[in-house]
């Protein structure tokens, strides 16, 4: 894939510009091949020794990553590899409003994956008749593509709908499931560092609430998966 590669190959940064890149591509253009395989023969383009020297690094550690897929389970290598490429690091030096809300969404990710390869009674990511093989990162992935194919249905069915406290705003509903009701998470942790965001949460919950016509009904869950390891938790 293309545009993948080109999302990935230079982020985090890792020295591979935009001079490398059209260099790349042209390469590619000319031979009648991938970018993949351009970068995985490097040696054989005339490149700047830095540039070669960065996208050998970058192939080594892709390969570094396949080979492990049979191996490891889901999250062990989820995990490697948001360590590894850079990620987690780069989006939790990024204290902007838009970097932690990645970040955590790299977190609940990788909590996800964690509770495919460790299952409770009622993960429904992990089928019933499950073996060990099934842990691997495909497996999940592809359970992940079935659920996600079953999410994509006409919007006229009688479905329950799963949404932000943003994105309902101006909606209501005959009855509303508000989930994760628990300190460090609704509200945020993040919230903690001054009133003013505090309210905000509190603005967030009512419009949550208000969305409900006939029946409301409020959540937490006693456990739950953050970063990876098991926490108790405690209602908000």
């Amino acid at each position: 894939d293309e545009e993948a590669f080109k999302r990935v190959v230079n982020y985090p940064a890792r020295g591979i510009g935009k001079t490398t890149m059209e260099k790349l591509i042209v390469f590619a253009a000319d031979n009648d091949r991938s970018l993949w395989d351009i970068a995985d023969n490097i040696a054989l383009f005339p490149f700047p020794a830095a540039a070669r020297k960065n996208l050998t690094e970058f192939v080594t550690m892709i390969k570094s990553f396949q080979a492990q897929l049979g191996k490891m389970h889901a999250y062990d290598l989820a995990a490697q590899v948001a360590k590894s490429t850079g990620i987690l690091k780069e989006l939790y030096n990024d204290q902007s409003v838009e970097g932690l809300s990645r970040y955590e969404n790299i977190q609940e990710l990788l909590n996800s994956i964690r509770e495919f390869v460790d299952p409770g009674e009622y993960n429904q990511l992990v089928p019933v008749d499950a073996t060990e093989a099934d842990r691997s990162l495909a497996a999940y992935l592809q359970q992940v593509s079935l659920l996600t194919d079953a999410d994509q249905q006409d919007g006229t069915d009688d479905t329950v709908k799963l949404m932000t406290v943003h994105a309902a705003k101006g909606l209501e509903f005959e009855s509303v499931f508000i989930v994760g009701l628990e300190e460090n998470l609704f509200p945020s942790g993040l919230s903690v560092n001054s009133r003013e965001e505090l309210e905000e949460e509190r603005r967030l919950f009512y419009v949550a609430i208000t969305r409900a016509e006939k029946k409301l009904t409020l959540t937490h869950a006693a456990s739950r998966y953050k970063f990876g390891s098991l926490d108790y938790c405690e209602p908000s």
